[in-house]
């Protein structure tokens, strides 16, 4: 590693000499100048409250778009890219749920994959890029499923778990380990560390259903045992804010290495406790995200206030959900999942229905996919 690292004069070059001039054993200069976030209440919340506009898209179900679990939402060009982490599969959508073709190269040649990871969007050149193995590599598609290019990553000693993409930059969260944040430059295909995570343990292998790393106007990112979030931008790594989750805080006592992970997750289901921040969003007036438990957390930075809100409540249908994930590559807007089965029950259970969620109900059949509730913040 280079002795110092002159600084750059202009701004946004410096993630590049960032990534450049840091090894795997050494990492970025972290702005730790953040802002400290205490949960003050719990409270039902209405989708009038903090959206100025709801929009359900029902993703139209076939043979070759069968979903068995939404894990990411991405979006651009008006389309809607659905990763499947079981199916190994990407689903693409017109933004009103038309089903338009899915990837699914299972093999071991040339553009296929063994496992799929994760998946990220270039906004700017219209590239859909699937993270996968064997051997690991990036896949690069165009907007239109076509396969146009393949990169492998020759050098790398473990493989990442999550990732994204930015200023000709994969950044790739490896959450197990102690190397917590990657930065693999396409051009040259280099690995650097930028950021050891401080609080890895040993041994605890505990995961949530969902994201790490996001991206809206910029990367966000977090992990397990850090109740901070995370940010790169053009001026370098950031920790934007610090979460005390008050009584829900994980005790130390359930990070040793001699504490079994059964014993966590036990402990975490009987108290609530929370060790995890995941489907970030930030923009411009809200933070809103979830955690290893149900619900989501939403900070209104015009109150100053931060809220734990256990399900958001459509107000056009009456239905409810407690599963947020944040929509890649916009702006404003988060999309709640809504299962049909959870619809179906309603149905079932219910003498006379509502004639609006009828109306939704009508053509919705108990195997078709889940619908997405896509919200705008006001």
């Amino acid at each position: 590693m280079k002795d110092t690292m002159k600084k750059s004069k202009y701004i946004i070059l410096l993630i590049v000499i960032l990534v450049h001039s840091c090894s795997v054993s050494n990492t970025v200069p972290i702005d730790r100048n953040a802002e400290s976030l205490i949960v003050a209440q719990k409270e039902n919340c209405a989708d009038t409250l903090l959206f100025k506009s709801t929009k359900f898209v029902k993703l139209e179900t076939g043979d070759d778009s069968q979903i068995r679990n939404i894990n990411r939402v991405l979006t651009d060009d008006h389309k809607l890219f659905i990763f499947d982490r079981l199916r190994k599969s990407v689903f693409i959508f017109e933004d009103t749920g038309k089903f338009l073709y899915s990837i699914n190269t299972i093999g071991l040649g040339p553009g296929e994959y063994r496992e799929l990871y994760d998946v990220c969007l270039d906004t700017a050149t219209k590239r859909l890029i699937l993270y996968c193995d064997v051997p690991y590599k990036f896949l690069i598609y165009n907007y239109f499923g076509e396969l146009i290019g393949e990169k492998k990553m020759e050098d790398i000693d473990e493989f990442i778990n999550q990732i994204s993409y930015a200023n000709n930059t994969w950044f790739g969260l490896k959450n197990e380990s102690s190397r917590l944040l990657n930065a693999i430059e396409e051009k040259t295909m280099e690995t650097n560390c930028l950021m050891e995570n401080p609080n890895f343990h040993k041994g605890v292998y505990v995961f949530p259903e969902g994201c790490f790393i996001t991206q809206n106007r910029s990367v966000t990112f977090s992990n397990r045992f850090d109740n901070s979030i995370y940010e790169i931008n053009s001026e370098g790594v950031r920790i934007q804010y610090n979460i005390d989750f008050k009584e829900l805080n994980l005790p130390e006592y359930y990070t040793r290495n001699d504490v079994d992970s059964d014993d966590l997750v036990e402990a975490c289901r009987e108290d609530k406790y929370v060790y995890a921040i995941i489907n970030v969003h930030n923009n411009e007036h809200f933070l809103i995200f979830g955690t290893n438990q149900s619900g989501f957390y939403v900070y209104s930075k015009l109150e100053k206030s931060l809220k734990k809100h256990p399900f958001i409540l459509n107000t056009q249908y009456q239905i409810a959900s407690s599963r947020m994930l944040n929509v890649d590559y916009s702006d404003n807007q988060v999309a709640f999942i809504i299962s049909t089965d959870y619809l179906y029950r309603i149905k079932e259970n219910s003498d006379k229905l509502d004639k609006k969620l009828a109306e939704l109900m009508s053509d919705v059949k108990p195997d078709d996919n889940d619908l997405l509730m896509i919200c705008e913040f006001k």
